[in-house]
């Protein structure tokens, strides 16, 4: 929504929003001069009133409703304002989607294209969630979540991967595959997507490209090996070696999202020069494996991931580093995912030696029974050392007695596990 609210304050509209707190990204906005209320306002005569569907029963929306103002959900708002761009490409995939599209619109910058990229994250190298440039390009993440992607008509999209997640939007994995689908049906001209875990039908009239691990694949990659957590690769087109390059970012499976923009890459006729560049000096996402700092010889870094495959892409990455031990400070991000994914979770958390799970991050959800983070933590082996902790207090007592010097602290989940994470770092007392 802050990204959306730049973008239309650039273009010469007089933009003002609501938030439920204050913060970073409020303090941003307000410095561009766009008008921020905190937790409600008197909602004015306007020309269009803009909602998430998280806050779709705020008061604000309802008083909208009252004044019988126009009133458009933010992906359909998304959708509409693609259309004004001559070329519009669109990331989707339960996973990397922000990675993606911030190296993808890296890449277009440095090849002089002047992308506007719109980001579910804050990419440094774009310079936040937002890159304001011409209406050539329109490089956007499209959101599974409530089928928001399906207000979307790319003319390229880009497709990492399908899995279950949103289950409190999604009945099972044959609704989740099918919006995919569709997602790709509606796309216009070319359907990019990672040849190694997503099965697609064959659209008539469309190009087809695929990427991965495999041979098979249209962009391919070859003698993958890693140093510090960092691969470099052979990247391969159809058969023909184009590059040899090394990934600024740790994981293996950024080497699969930086694939998937080399197709992307090479359909818009982006010469070489500028994607191994791109791939080469992408700083990566926010939240991402980020280093939070080093306390006492104990190196601290925090992850977005709260899904059992991003959990497992985590620590398969942390492995790679040289560290005596692993300890992981864990956040479960809403009930429903818990619930309808708690045997995934229970298994990839059960290769952890030292756990901390922390109450769950509810987001838009009323608590659900047998989805709590107490739910995990009962249904996880006694095997290993495992701690519920209720404050912050618990936590850092926790943490202050076990970690040592040579151990790697992760911090995971998408909610405010960060600012609990900065804060036992920087040393303060969460009151």
């Amino acid at each position: 929504m802050s990204a959306l609210a730049k973008l239309m304050h650039s273009k010469g509209y007089i933009v003002s929003g609501v938030d439920d707190i204050e913060s970073t990204v409020v303090n941003q906005l307000r410095d561009l001069g766009i008008t921020v209320y905190i937790s409600s306002s008197e909602v004015l005569d306007t020309d269009l009133v803009v909602y998430t569907v998280a806050a779709q029963n705020n008061i604000d929306i309802e008083r909208a409703r009252q004044k019988q103002l126009p009133i458009i959900e933010r992906a359909q708002f998304l959708g509409e304002l693609s259309k004004r761009f001559t070329h519009s490409i669109a990331i989707a995939g339960t996973h990397g989607k922000s990675t993606t599209t911030a190296l993808l619109g890296h890449i277009f910058c440095l090849a002089g294209k002047n992308p506007t990229v719109h980001l579910g994250g804050e990419s440094s190298d774009l310079g936040g969630n937002i890159h304001i440039g011409g209406e050539q390009y329109f490089i956007s993440e499209a959101c599974e979540y409530n089928r928001s992607f399906l207000a979307l008509s790319p003319e390229c999209c880009c497709i990492n991967n399908i899995e279950c997640d949103h289950m409190d939007t999604y009945k099972n994995w044959g609704e989740v595959s099918e919006a995919f689908c569709q997602f790709a049906r509606q796309t216009k001209k070319v359907i990019i997507y990672n040849g190694d875990s997503v099965t697609l039908p064959r659209l008539d009239k469309k190009t087809m490209m695929s990427f991965g691990f495999d041979k098979k694949n249209t962009v391919y990659a070859r003698l993958i090996r890693q140093e510090e957590g960092k691969f470099t690769f052979d990247c391969y087109y159809k058969s023909k070696f184009l590059f040899r390059a090394k990934s600024n970012l740790e994981g293996k499976h950024n080497v699969a999202n930086a694939l998937g923009c080399v197709c992307i890459a090479l359909y818009y006729k982006i010469p070489l020069q500028y994607i191994i560049k791109g791939i080469q000096t992408f700083l990566g996402v926010d939240r991402r494996m980020i280093a939070l700092g080093e306390v006492n010889g104990v190196r601290h870094i925090a992850d977005y991931a709260h899904h059992p495959t991003e959990i497992k892409a985590a620590l398969d990455t942390l492995k790679l580093l040289d560290a005596k031990r692993v300890i992981v400070v864990f956040q479960p991000h809403t009930y429903s995912r818990t619930l309808h994914l708690l045997p995934q979770f229970v298994s990839v958390l059960s290769n952890c030696s030292d756990l901390v799970l922390l109450p769950t991050y509810a987001a838009r959800e009323s608590p659900i029974s047998g989805g709590d983070a107490t739910d995990l933590f009962f249904a996880l082996p006694r095997k290993n050392n495992i701690l519920y902790a209720t404050n912050f207090y618990n936590l850092k007592s926790h943490l202050d007695n076990t970690l040592t010097k040579g151990d790697i602290c992760v911090w995971l989940g998408a909610g405010d596990i960060i600012n609990i994470a900065k804060t036992y770092v920087n040393g303060n007392t969460n009151k």
